[in-house]
C-alpha cells in the first residue's frame, strides 16, 4: 500500500473512531422498511441486519444503485453513517438528497483500486456506528468477501453490493441475491424486475425457487416501493429495456 494509501486508511480510521465514540445504537435483527415499502422481499418481512446483499445489475441504468441506496438509508435510520465507495470517481453524493439521506451522515471513499477499497468496507462494517456500505465491484475475490462477510456478521452492518451478471455463477458470501432488470414502463416511474436468488431466513442462507416482484422507483419523490409480486420470474424478466 502507498503512502496516500496509508493515509487514506488512517484517515477512515479516525473517522470510524469518531462515529465509534458518538454511537451506542443497538443492532436490530429485522430492521422494518415501512408500509408498502420492500420488506416481503425478505424472509423476515424486513431488511436482514448482520449480512451482504448482491444486486447482480444487467449495466449502468439498471436501477440496481438507487436501490441499494434505498436499502442503506433504512439500515442506517436516524444514526448510523452510510460508506460509499467509489474508485471510480462517479458518485454524484447530492442526488442522496433525493432519497432522503441525510448526506452529513455519508462517507465517501475513494481509493486508487477496487482492492483497497474493498479493505476500507470491511474496516468501514466492523464499526458499530456504520448502518451500510455500497459499493460496486466487478470482481470480489474470495478472501475479500469472506473478510466482508464476517466484518457484517459480527457488527451488525449491511454491506450492499452491485456485481454485474457474469458473477452470478461465482462463489458469493451475500445471504442475499438478487437479479435486478429494468422493465419498460410508460407511465414516469421506473420499474425493475427483480429475481430474488437466494435470501436468508432464521439466520441462514435460503436458496429460494421461482420467487419475484416488481419494484417501482418514483424518480420525482424519490420513493422505492413494492409493485407486485411475480410467480414465476423468467417470462418477466425478458421484457427488459426502455
Amino acid at each position: 500500500m502507498g503512502l496516500g494509501n496509508r493515509a487514506i486508511a488512517r484517515e477512515l480510521a479516525d473517522r470510524i473512531r469518531a462515529l465509534e465514540s458518538a454511537s451506542r445504537q443497538a443492532d436490530a435483527r429485522i430492521i422494518p422498511l415501512g408500509t408498502g415499502g420492500l420488506g416481503p422481499l425478505f424472509a423476515g418481512e424486513g431488511l436482514p441486519s448482520a449480512t451482504l446483499i448482491e444486486l447482480l445489475a444487467a449495466g449502468p441504468g439498471s436501477g440496481a444503485l438507487t436501490l441499494a441506496l434505498h436499502l442503506a438509508k433504512h439500515a442506517c435510520g436516524e444514526r448510523k453513517t452510510l460508506v460509499v465507495a467509489d474508485h471510480q470517481r462517479s458518485f454524484y453524493p447530492l442526488a442522496l438528497a433525493r432519497l432522503g439521506i441525510d448526506v452529513s451522515r455519508v462517507i465517501v471513499l475513494r481509493c486508487p483500486n477496487p482492492r483497497d477499497t474493498l479493505g476500507g468496507l470491511v474496516q468501514a462494517l466492523r464499526c458499530p456506528a456504520v448502518g451500510a456500505v455500497v459499493g460496486q465491484f466487478d470482481a470480489i475475490a474470495v478472501p475479500e468477501f469472506r473478510r466482508l462477510q464476517l466484518a457484517a456478521e459480527a457488527h451488525g452492518g449491511i454491506g450492499l453490493f452491485l456485481r454485474p451478471e457474469a458473477a452470478r455463477g461465482g462463489t458469493s458470501f451475500a445471504g442475499v441475491r438478487w437479479d435486478v432488470r429494468p422493465l419498460r414502463s410508460g407511465d414516469g416511474c421506473r420499474r425493475l424486475h427483480i429475481d430474488i436468488l437466494r435470501e436468508r431466513g432464521d439466520g441462514i442462507a435460503l436458496r429460494q425457487r421461482d420467487r419475484a416482484a416488481i419494484v417501482e422507483i418514483d424518480d420525482a419523490t424519490g420513493a422505492v416501493r413494492l409493485f407486485s409480486a411475480v410467480g414465476h420470474s423468467a417470462s418477466a424478466a425478458r421484457n427488459v429495456g426502455g
